[in-house]
């Protein structure tokens, strides 16, 4: 078999899960500083997308794909209060309690993160457009002297952004031509492309 032979590369690890709120403005949108969101434990990305064929000459002629909705499912060891302000649109009252009311809405954010690959290099993304559903959040009773961790779950609906199309950034630490400077400062804040 001739040609190049290409190679994924599976993910063992996940950190640095950090978001920026994302304001969108009339002549794009902007994004706030970049947070920490520590104690990551698992995020899936699940794009779908649709195939929509046209038919001519007896067969199939030609086939367009469309982005439908990307699904982010993440699951941490907790969500701090901030993340829940920022995220689902809850408040703090002057005693420093977190209240979560029927009518909050939550806001949109840029999502990212940190995978290790099987290689033992890095990859790192950023997804554009972001909004929460309102968390799960599991306790658990301590058995003897066993335990149970309670996790945070959330479910996250990501877009493109409506100004440019675009809805993730991914960069891998051993790519072919990306400078080591663009990977280290990647997550310091919301890589954009440059076209």
């Amino acid at each position: 078999m001739a040609g190049k032979k290409l190679f994924g590369r599976s993910t063992v690890g996940l950190k640095n899960v950090c978001y920026a709120m994302l304001t969108e403005t009339e002549n794009g949108h902007e994004y706030g500083e970049v947070v920490q969101a520590a104690g990551a434990i698992d995020v899936t990305i699940a794009p779908s997308s649709e195939n929509t064929s046209q038919y001519a000459d007896d067969g199939t002629y030609e086939s367009f794909t469309s982005l439908g909705d990307i699904e982010i499912s993440m699951e941490m060891a907790g969500l701090a209060e901030q993340a829940q302000i920022d995220w689902s649109g809850h408040r703090l009252d002057a005693n420093g309690v977190l209240v979560k009311n029927k009518d909050d809405q939550g806001h949109y954010f840029a999502l990212g993160f940190e995978a290790k690959e099987t290689t033992g290099k890095r990859r790192r993304m950023w997804v554009y457009k972001c909004k929460a559903a309102l968390p799960e959040d599991a306790a658990h009773t301590t058995e003897g002297t066993s335990a149970t961790f309670g996790t945070a779950k959330l479910k996250i609906t990501a877009m493109a952004l409506p100004d440019t199309g675009d809805w993730q950034t991914i960069v891998r630490e051993d790519s072919v031509g990306v400078e080591k400077e663009i990977f280290d400062a990647f997550l310091d804040s919301v890589y954009e492309p440059e076209d």
